[in-house]
């Protein structure tokens, strides 16, 4: 089950990547809630083998380590899968899935490459850790920012601080205005608006009442005014990244946590475009499909 909206241009740019590759070169993140049977199985099998693959790179701080399970006990492990993880979430990958199901469309009866499969490893949810993904949005040049920030004071409660900093609860977000630093929370009769939503999101509430509300950002998923900063980078690049002009602001938001992932995703909703960033993540090239 999905639950992140995507990016149109992303999935443009990998539509283009994978027809000229012909292959895809990075696993789709898939989560489930932990199985102690399966969790059991794998590590009896990584004590038992080597692994055949052993790799370590610069551009992340993790060790990849691929194990293979003989063709009879990896049947037996997809069988507990089958029985024991009846839906699983995608955590990473929601362009190449989106991607492949276009693909898959164009393809029509010509049946030549089976765009239908996919690359996926599935990660039990206490081996990820969800991140914040935070935003720099450029203000429109006629909107002063002494407007702005009378604006959001009418949704937010607003405290100067003297840092980059992170929210450490939900419903907090920080904010970047050239170097100065804000922290800001939303008004109880804001928040009362989204109540009977499965869960409160506060990139949902972000996207609503600034960006949309004040700002006129109608669209996240298709504006070009929005970069997204994976949340591993910190408030520090969200903060040169709102540098490049007086009218770039930053935003950092709480992370979602798992529960209301889950939450969204079975009632058939979906999250906001970027506003996951699960770790660990595997690395390009690592394993690779061919079509």
């Amino acid at each position: 089950m999905k639950h992140e909206q995507t990016i149109a241009s992303s999935e443009q740019e990998m539509l283009k990547v994978l027809l000229q590759r012909g292959a895809m070169v990075k696993p789709v993140l898939l989560c489930h809630p932990e199985v102690k049977e399966i969790t059991k199985e794998i590590q009896k099998w990584r004590k038992k083998q080597k692994p055949f693959l052993n790799i370590s790179t610069s551009v992340s701080p993790h060790q990849y380590r691929l194990y293979q399970i003989p063709e009879k006990e990896g049947e037996d492990l997809a069988k507990l899968y089958k029985t024991l993880v009846p839906k699983v979430y995608i955590a990473d990958g929601h362009h190449r899935c989106s991607t492949g199901e276009k693909l898959l469309n164009l393809q029509g009866n010509k049946k030549d490459k089976n765009y239908s499969l996919i690359l996926a490893a599935l990660f039990p949810f206490d081996q990820l850790d969800i991140l914040d993904y935070n935003r720099v949005v450029q203000l429109p040049y006629n909107l002063k920012l002494t407007r702005f920030m009378a604006d959001i004071s009418y949704v937010c409660d607003i405290k100067s601080i003297n840092k980059p900093t992170k929210p450490k609860r939900k419903h907090d977000f920080s904010m970047c205005i050239q170097d100065h630093w804000y922290m800001l929370r939303w008004k109880d009769e804001v928040l009362k608006k989204y109540k009977k939503l499965p869960a409160v999101l506060d990139a949902h509430v972000l996207n609503a009442e600034i960006l949309k509300g004040i700002l006129g950002i109608e669209d996240p998923r298709s504006d070009n005014r929005i970069d997204y900063i994976p949340g591993d980078l910190g408030p520090e690049q969200v903060e040169e990244k709102a540098r490049l002009s007086d009218h770039h602001i930053g935003f950092c938001v709480y992370p979602v946590q798992f529960d209301e992932l889950v939450k969204v995703s079975d009632s058939g909703g979906t999250l906001p475009p970027k506003s996951t960033w699960f770790e660990p993540r595997m690395v390009n090239g690592f394993i690779v499909k061919a079509y």
